[in-house]
């Protein structure tokens, strides 16, 4: 294993939010991210849902359910 470099979380870089409807999906239990971390990135993305699962940093093992229905929904939500 490799740890990632902290300037890939904390490097400030500029760019233009594509023009669509975003999600975000905050882990409670996330060891790498604080939620603190997470809720100042949520807001800067500018979603149209947030969602929170309680899991750590990779919840598509832990949680694949909840997952998989917070995307569904979301998904049909911006189609329908």
């Amino acid at each position: 294993d490799t740890t990632e470099a902290k300037s890939l979380y904390t490097t400030t870089i500029n760019y233009d939010l594509p023009s669509v409807k975003h999600l975000y999906v905050k882990l409670t239990n996330d060891k790498t991210i604080p939620l603190s971390v997470q809720s100042k990135m949520a807001e800067r993305m500018k979603p149209v849902l947030t969602e929170t699962i309680d899991s750590g940093h990779l919840p598509m093992p832990s949680k694949p359910e909840k997952l998989a229905g917070i995307l569904t929904g979301f998904v049909e939500g911006i189609t329908s």
